[in-house]
């Protein structure tokens, strides 16, 4: 019953991330660019080190999923736009679109198992569009 579980999680979302254009690291650090902020810096505020943030710009490491709503507050974003891209970048004009679905991928990520959190991780990364 648990497998069967733990499946329909990874399906729904895979389901969530078909719809992506721009990887989540990109948008991370996109705006730690725009904002001139150090890694060391943006480590501090969101309560994690700067050797975790250096693994997620390698990505060597997918932790950042439980940090998302501290990144956002600091980035002065949401974190559906974090995740998808979609809606306004910045908080202050941020006018959610869609379902929800951002929240509810977040919601379901951090349940699943460190293996099937890399297998998402593996997957999403083979659907990222050529460059």
């Amino acid at each position: 019953m648990n497998y069967v579980n733990n499946a329909l999680i990874i399906i729904h979302i895979l389901f969530i991330f078909m719809v992506m254009c721009m990887d989540v690291i990109e948008r991370i650090f996109e705006l730690l660019q725009e904002k001139g902020m150090q890694q060391k810096t943006f480590a501090e505020r969101i309560g994690a080190t700067q050797q975790i943030v250096t693994a997620w710009k390698k990505s060597t490491s997918a932790s950042y999923v439980k940090y998302l709503p501290q990144m956002a507050e600091v980035l002065g974003t949401n974190v559906q736009w974090l995740l998808t891209g979609e809606g306004e970048k910045n908080r202050q004009t941020a006018t959610p679109k869609g379902s929800g679905s951002s929240e509810e991928f977040a919601k379901l990520f951090v349940k699943l198992t460190p293996e099937n959190q890399k297998l998402i991780i593996a997957a999403m990364q083979g659907m990222q569009p050529d460059k």
